[in-house]
């Protein structure tokens, strides 16, 4: 409790000392400070994003120079409170234990990030869904520049996978496919990024410290380095006038040295299926797998397709691991998902980092009292996602009691969007999990869950 309430206070402070910096800020900019600037003009399909820059920056006279070099800092938040419900069968429950209900919050950060003259960009976070400190992406960037654009050093994603490259603000789904336990995750390390005039095409690489933890720290003396390079290219694209449409193809290589030579997938607490601290937790229904090996490689493969409201999205991610007294081990799975708009939206996709932004809500949800009709209703999406990961390969060590570890898993998911405006929506998830055993066979379980999600 001591610790929680010492974080608390230091998110006071830090607020407060933004109020003391920009005394410029009035009451009429109240709706500015609030990060949530209400679109009730409707916008064409081929309307970007909204646009984050337009909050206001607080200026810090600290940071002028004779040059007139100025330091801008926005806050940036997110809060997402979940509620899940699990239903097993008995056969479930006695091969992977019992998946309780849970309710709390899954992310809740605080941050800030901004511009020190017209080159150098800068971003801190930090999660407190666990009551500590868990960083998050935090960096410092060199952009404008020739050739490679941006130039990126400290604690942030590795470029590998677009699943894994879409923020949680804007993912269709409230959790990340359960392929996305083999993609790597935040580091320490530094990357390029760089893109064609044109921005038909991106190319970014880097060199990671895969031992990092979430403090983003790694102590070693050992080789736990990481090379990791993504590569996307859009062949279609058709989004300057009032159609949006494109199709993308990309695809990803890691060379890994883990550290202290072993392999590892974990699923987090067994107890819930709430993960906070874990940027890529295997799911609690596959098994913790740990594999030694000096070396392996990750590979991904990724294609989206945008039709306007409709919108495909599919990727294979695979890792091949040369283990320690043993044969290599193969670990692999895919992802497809549908996204659909019933309101005319579309997903808004963003070609200098080959991901996605936020989506332009049309027409927000306004329901004033005394109104006899709401102004607005929101956007609303329906999504389907199946997805199979195969952990069984024959090459894994046995268990200490002798038993075969790893497991194949198919899921369904299914699920609503409420979009209330650009920066809120509530989100409603049912997944359909057939895990098999290679020792016992197939169970069953089904997950329904919500949340109630805000970003600014």
């Amino acid at each position: 409790m001591r610790r929680l309430r010492t974080t608390w206070l230091l998110l006071a402070g830090l607020l407060a000392g933004c109020n003391s910096i920009s005394p410029a800020l009035s009451l009429s900019d109240e709706s500015e400070v609030a990060g949530v600037r209400m679109q009730n003009a409707e916008a064409q399909p081929g309307d970007t994003e909204p646009k984050m820059e337009d909050a206001p920056k607080i200026e810090s006279p600290l940071a002028t120079t004779d040059a007139g070099l100025k330091a801008s800092v926005r806050l940036i938040g997110r809060i997402e409170a979940d509620a899940i419900m699990v239903s097993q069968t008995q056969r479930d429950k006695a091969l992977i234990g019992d998946l309780e209900n849970a309710t709390g919050f899954r992310r809740l950060r605080l941050g800030a990030k901004g511009d020190i003259g017209d080159q150098v960009a800068y971003q801190t976070e930090f999660d407190f869904a666990t009551g500590n400190f868990v960083l998050r992406d935090t960096y410092l960037a060199v952009t404008k520049l020739p050739i490679v654009n941006e130039v990126r050093a400290g604690y942030f994603r590795e470029p590998f996978s677009l699943e894994q490259l879409t923020s949680s603000n804007y993912f269709p789904f409230m959790e990340r496919s359960p392929v996305n336990a083999l993609d790597p995750p935040r580091h320490w390390g530094a990357a390029f990024y760089t893109h064609t005039d044109d921005l038909r095409a991106t190319l970014a690489a880097g060199i990671f410290r895969s031992g990092t933890n979430n403090t983003g720290t790694d102590i070693t003396d050992n080789n736990d380095m990481a090379y990791t390079a993504r590569a996307t290219a859009l062949p279609w694209n058709d989004t300057e006038g009032f159609a949006y449409r494109l199709f993308q193809v990309g695809g990803a290589f890691s060379q890994r040295y883990p550290k202290n030579n072993i392999v590892t997938f974990e699923q987090g607490p067994r107890s819930s299926l709430l993960q906070p601290a874990s940027d890529n937790p295997l799911t609690p229904i596959v098994p913790n797998i740990a594999i030694p090996a000096n070396q392996y490689q990750q590979y991904d493969l990724e294609c989206l397709l945008i039709l306007d409201s409709l919108s495909f999205q599919a990727e294979w991610t695979a890792s091949y691991i040369e283990q320690i007294g043993g044969s290599p081990v193969f670990l692999h799975g895919s992802y497809a998902f549908v996204s659909y708009f019933l309101t005319g939206e579309h997903r808004q996709y963003d070609p200098v980092y080959a991901s996605f932004r936020g989506t332009r809500v049309r027409r927000p949800f306004v329901c004033l009292a005394g109104q006899q009709q709401p102004r607005g209703l929101g956007a609303w999406e329906l999504v389907a996602r199946f997805s199979y990961l195969n952990f069984d390969d024959p090459n894994l060590p046995l268990a200490a009691n002798g038993l075969k570890v790893g497991e194949r898993l198919a899921t369904g998911t299914f699920g609503i969007n409420w979009y209330l405006n650009d920066y809120a929506r509530i989100m409603f998830n049912y997944s359909r999990n057939v895990p098999v055993d290679p020792n016992f066979g197939p169970s069953g379980a089904d997950s329904f869950s919500l949340r109630c999600a805000v970003f600014w």
